[in-house]
Order: structure tokens, then sequence, then C-alpha cells
């Protein structure tokens, strides 16, 4: 994993940054606009610093528009019940690669393999479990303006836009496949306090039937 990914965080596979779009002024504007609350994460993680990152501002930039590679687990060794002495005869290792455009998760696997053939890793089998690829709207498009409208008209207040979502699915689908604009939006509690994607995920009868207000105001909003 090392020659994989430095301690900087950088993804060090040759070719790997090459079809990166970097953001657009609109998007980098939308960005800088966005609270980020790096010292409440810092704590959280019970770290000092982000990696490369010389601020709050610079970390934030390189979690939205960067690629990333994470170790999700390993396996090698006997772990069962009781005691072996034995040096282990294999090891897996599962990573999680998320990329962002315009990069090609195809192209990327084949970088993947090279790099790994480069540097005698020949005895490792590669399994893609999944190949997303990624999906971006203009905030400018229609259906996001309407979005915006709609938040200011059902909550009162103007939404924040994140000009990218860290996030994955099939979106690609609508956007690249069928020549769609495509947007993700929320109605409900923050997830930070609502545990989205865990246990006790929450939300309150309010949220949610302003979350059908919202919907249908969005609707009405793009329709006009």
């Amino acid at each position: 994993m090392n020659t994989i990914k430095g301690l900087d965080e950088k993804i060090m596979i040759k070719g790997w940054y090459d079809d990166v779009v970097p953001f657009s002024p609109i998007q980098s504007r939308l960005m800088n606009k966005i609270k980020f609350n790096g010292l409440g994460l810092l704590k959280e993680w019970g770290l000092k610093s982000f990696p490369r990152a010389k601020n709050n501002r610079e970390a934030f930039k390189h979690y939205m528009t960067e690629p990333t590679c994470t170790i999700c687990g390993f396996k090698t060794g006997y772990i069962g019940e009781g005691s072996k002495t034995v040096l282990p005869g294999s090891a897996m290792l599962k990573i999680d690669f998320r990329i962002v455009n315009d990069q090609n998760p195809r192209k990327l696997l084949q970088l993947l393999k090279e790099h790994l053939h480069n540097h005698g890793f020949d005895d490792i089998q590669v399994k893609a479990l999944g190949l997303v690829e990624p999906s971006t709207t203009k905030p400018s498009a229609p259906i996001a303006k309407a979005a915006e409208r709609a938040g200011k008209i059902v909550y009162g207040r103007a939404p924040v836009v994140m000009p990218r979502n860290p996030a994955s699915g099939p979106d690609y689908l609508f956007t690249k496949h069928l020549g769609l604009d495509s947007i993700w939006t929320g109605s409900g509690p923050p997830s930070a306090y609502s545990h989205a994607h865990a246990p006790n995920e929450w939300t309150t009868v309010d949220n949610f039937l302003n979350g059908i207000r919202y919907i249908a105001t969005i609707m009405d909003c793009y329709a006009h």
C-alpha cells in the first residue's frame, strides 16, 4: 500500500490525476461559501492537523476536489479458535477509490494493475467489486436553480449549494447516458445529528412534512 498512497494522502499511481477536471469559477465560489468545521473534525478523529493542508479551507478544498484512496480492511493469517503458529500463506486487502470528474474507473483499474506489475507485485490478483463513474451537473442547471428557489420558499432562507457531493450512486446513468441534469437534495435534520446511514437514523414530523412541501415546490418552480 505504501507504493499506492503516500503519508500525505496523495495517490502515487502514475497518471491517476491526469483526467481530473478542476472546479469552475462558479463551483469554486460555491465551495468558498460553505462553512467547514475543520477543528471539530480534527477533535473527533483525534488528529492535530490535516495531511497536506495548511489550514481548514485548504483541507476542505482537497476533500471537495480530489480523488481518494481508503483501506476498508485487510485479512491474513489464522484467526480461528485456539493457537496456531504458522506463517500466513496469503493476504487480502480491500481498498476503495473515490474518483472525480472526468476520471474513468475502467482506465484507473488498468493503471492500478500496471502500477502493481511495475513494482514487482505480479502475484497479486486484483478483483474489481464495483465500477461507478463520476457524475456532475452545472450549478446553473434549471433543476438546480429550481431547488434553490424552492428552498427559499419552503424554509425561508437560502440553501447551502454543494458543488460536489462526496457520495456514490448510479447518478451517471442519468447525466451521461440519458443526458439529463441531476441534483441531490435533503429535507431532514443535518446528517451529523440524525445518524444518517447509521443505526437509529431519525427525522421529525415537521421535517417530513416540510420535505413533502419542498419536493412539490421544486417541481412547481421547475415547471415555471
